[in-house]
């Protein structure tokens, strides 16, 4: 799981952070 992953975006919310972490919509 990481950048872009369907379950990435479910459990973690599309946040500035998540971002930079890769967990969350990075494109």
């Amino acid at each position: 799981m990481g950048e872009g992953d369907p379950l990435d975006t479910q459990r973690y919310p599309p946040s500035p952070a998540a971002e930079l972490a890769g967990v969350g919509f990075d494109d």
